[in-house]
């Protein structure tokens, strides 16, 4: 069989082209494992610090009378909730919650 001119680099043209689709999906994928990666690691940083502000505010509520009578905190209960961060103040005693959030 007779190769044509050109073929050859046809040919060449070709495998590039594959090469590179590969290494792109390669690279793709090695950044979206990367991104996922670091994310996972804000989303701990985040749950570790909101955690540390919640064990602090309880110490706070706790020392303060919370919760009393009531599941609503008073003002100086209030103040125990750190910058920041909202509060939901929920339910009845003794089975009182409180959801938080950051602002």
């Amino acid at each position: 069989m007779k190769e044509r001119p050109g073929q050859i680099l046809l040919h060449i043209l070709i495998g590039v082209g594959l090469l590179m689709t590969v290494c792109t999906h390669i690279l793709r994928w090695s950044l979206q494992t990367k991104t996922m990666r670091q994310r996972v690691i804000q989303r701990e940083c985040d749950i570790g610090a909101l955690e540390a502000a919640r064990s602090k505010m309880w110490g706070c509520l706790s020392d303060n009378g919370y919760p009393g009578s009531s599941c609503v905190p008073n003002a100086a209960q209030r103040a125990c909730i750190p910058e920041g961060i909202s509060a939901a103040f929920s339910g009845t005693p003794p089975e009182c919650r409180i959801g938080l959030a950051d602002k």
